[in-house]
């Protein structure tokens, strides 16, 4: 009888443990991150940029999306998606839709041999494995790359470290970007066009 009850105790103390562990272990799985970005032009707040990052196991998912609002641009809305396993890009999608304008669209697809890309309607593929990502330089530093991937443009991109310590990506146009960190977080990137320059300077991060 005493061992019954005890075996009967044992068990209920393993059932509650099971519940407390089980919800703590899938959220430590499903870990994530979001930040968000104030988009600043000629000394005026334009819009924000949100990035969240998802991990889940081996597989990552990022999300990106900022909305733009300015006289001389009327309206630019742009979305891009990348996931990842095992730390290989596996597909990626990115849009940019502006009102009088057509949309913009680039998709990324793994397959066996590498991924089939599609820029504007235009299809194109790539023979090797994609690790690095533009979506990826809002979440890690990336320190002794010498090119990144980019979603929207379809193609590698050569990025260096200054002597100031920021990182340059040069655009198929020879226009540059610039990014900043600080202990690893990305603070802040300058954006160069022919009207100027724009800022995504932090203001949050979770």
């Amino acid at each position: 009888m005493y061992k019954t009850h005890k075996q009967y105790r044992l068990k209920r103390i393993f059932l509650v443990l099971i519940c407390g562990i089980i919800p703590y272990l899938a959220a430590l799985k499903a870990a994530g991150q979001s930040h968000t970005y104030e988009i600043r032009y000629a000394n005026n707040t334009i819009g924000l940029l949100d990035v969240k990052q998802e991990t889940n196991g081996p597989t990552r998912k990022i999300h990106i999306k900022s909305r733009v609002q300015m006289k001389l641009f009327s309206r630019m809305d742009t979305d891009i998606s990348a996931e990842y396993h095992n730390n290989i890009l596996i597909r990626a999608k990115a849009s940019r839709v502006s009102k009088g304008a057509d949309s913009k669209e680039t998709s990324t697809e793994r397959t066996e041999k590498g991924y089939n890309v599609v820029r504007k309607g235009e299809p194109g593929t790539i023979n090797r494995d994609i690790t690095y990502s533009v979506s990826e330089l809002y979440f890690t530093e990336p320190k002794d790359l010498k090119e990144v991937y980019s979603e929207t443009h379809g193609v590698f991109l050569p990025i260096k470290q200054l002597a100031d310590k920021r990182y340059e990506v040069v655009m198929p146009d020879d226009r540059r970007i610039y990014y900043r960190y600080e202990k690893g977080k990305l603070m802040e990137v300058e954006v160069n066009h022919q009207f100027g320059k724009a800022y995504f300077r932090l203001l949050q991060a979770k």
